[in-house]
């Protein structure tokens, strides 16, 4: 990334060459009002660096009046550490203010000296995308197969911050696209004035003091202020939930943005990524039969892309703190063909004792379940793996179950429903140990002692 600094002295410009300079701006805005569409760049910036060129005070005024409102950061932050360029500041500030006012607040944003640059996407396990299914799944386990001699607590020494999924995490910016970090519409007003304006007071007061401690107060009340009846996420209409999610998501990336690369996120924080990814399973139009239900109304290259990238940036940071009893990070992550991936998610949650397993006494048998099931998946590609993993999967699974119920069933496991988990999870897994009668042997005899355990 090209440094953003500037020399001590430079030339100021005469009246008439601003005027110049800003006639050419009125000429491009008005080009664009004419084609109805937005200038595009097709080579180098038609002007010199406007900071000499606009007023950076007025431009930061003009920034937190007209922009702040979509760019979290309040401050174009943002802008800045990517690396926009200042052609493309000032072509996307001309959607919201006059040409002499983009100049002024493209000045603004080259004046920002950020300490640490990003490129895109930012987040990123183990530093840029994976290779593959195959290389992911051989990287954490050290095989292509399913390991012999795994064991619980090896699995809990993965982290998952450190291997390179192969799966793009969201690009900060992608105009026209729902499927990036930066909104496209402000917080609504209905959240900004939830519980007396909570959310509102609490943003201005992380503004004025940017700690992580303020940034978790503006943090707590938005879950209550979205999601009860008649809120934005209880409305049949997706659009205003996903934005407003999103919003609040790139208020905690840019806060630590501004530290560094971060190794490690508030687990408060990486919810509301997860929040993100859990609105797409809403946005296709598919979970209701209601005539009246809007769906998403952009166009998006999958949903399941979003859910699966979003979902996967949240548990890389935390992998044992999010319950999904339906599977969608799981089908999310198959649906780009990553079945050994989602094995290896549900296999890593499964051997936890975080968060999702405190507030749900049956999350290791539901992800017991989303292994095998993952895992049978990935076996049935014909030719695409060297070995099939699917029996070990299943041994595994049955075997931790037995561990986990002797060393106590965990408080509140509902005994009858915990039982149904564990003949879906044989259902699953059954029909691929016919090839190998030692280990159906051993399944079955697992499956009995768990069985035991639960009555």
């Amino acid at each position: 990334m090209k440094s953003r600094s500037r020399p001590q002295h430079e030339r100021q410009p005469t009246a008439g060459e601003i005027a110049r300079v800003r006639v050419s701006a009125f000429v491009i805005v008005l080009m664009a009002v004419l084609t109805g569409c937005e200038p595009t760049v097709t080579g180098p910036e038609p002007f010199t660096p406007p900071n000499a060129l606009g007023n950076p005070v007025a431009g930061h005024i003009a920034f937190v009046q007209s922009c702040a409102a979509c760019h979290s950061s309040h401050d174009g932050y943002d802008l800045a550490a990517f690396g926009f360029s200042s052609f493309d500041v000032f072509r996307r500030s001309l959607s919201h203010v006059d040409s002499a006012t983009s100049l002024d607040i493209t000045a603004y944003i080259e004046t920002l000296n950020p300490v640490v640059s990003f490129g895109s996407p930012p987040f990123q396990p183990g530093g840029g995308v994976g290779e593959g299914d195959q290389k992911y799944w051989s990287d954490a386990l050290g095989t292509s197969g399913w390991p012999a001699g795994l064991t619980a607590d090896a699995l809990r020494a993965i982290n998952p911050r450190s291997l390179q999924v192969p799966l793009a995490m969201p690009e900060w910016s992608l105009e026209e696209s729902a499927e990036d970090w930066m909104p496209d519409t402000p917080l609504p007003t209905e959240v900004l004035d939830y519980s007396g304006g909570a959310i509102r007071t609490r943003l201005a007061a992380y503004y004025s003091d940017p700690t992580e401690s303020n940034l978790l107060r503006v943090l707590e009340p938005f879950k209550a202020a979205t999601e009860g009846p008649e809120l934005l996420c209880w409305q049949l209409d997706p659009d205003p939930c996903f934005d407003a999610r999103r919003w609040m998501a790139s208020l905690g990336a840019q806060h630590y943005l501004r530290l560094g690369a971060p190794e490690a996120v508030p687990v408060e924080v990486a919810q509301a990524w997860w929040d993100v990814g859990t609105s797409a399973i809403a946005l296709s139009g598919e979970t209701t039969d209601q005539e009246n239900y809007a769906g998403f109304d952009r166009v998006i290259a999958s949903i399941y892309i979003i859910g699966a990238r979003w979902m996967y940036l949240a548990y890389s940071y935390h992998p044992e703190a999010f319950n999904e009893p339906s599977g969608y990070m799981s089908t999310f992550i198959q649906a780009q063909e990553l079945p050994r991936v989602s094995v290896l998610v549900a296999l890593r949650r499964m051997v936890g004792d975080g968060p999702a397993h405190q507030e749900h006494a049956d999350q290791f048998l539901q992800d017991g379940f989303l292994a095998v099931r993952s895992a049978m998946l990935a076996d049935s590609v014909a030719g695409r793996y060297e070995n099939k993993v699917g029996p070990g999967v299943t041994e595994f699974v049955f075997d931790y179950y037995v561990d986990r119920l002797e060393a106590g069933s965990p408080a509140g496991l509902d005994s009858r429903a915990a039982l149904e988990m564990v003949t879906l999870t044989w259902n699953e897994g059954e029909r691929w140990l016919v090839e190998d009668s030692a280990i159906r042997a051993r399944v079955i005899a697992l499956r009995e002692r768990v069985v035991e355990l639960l009555q």
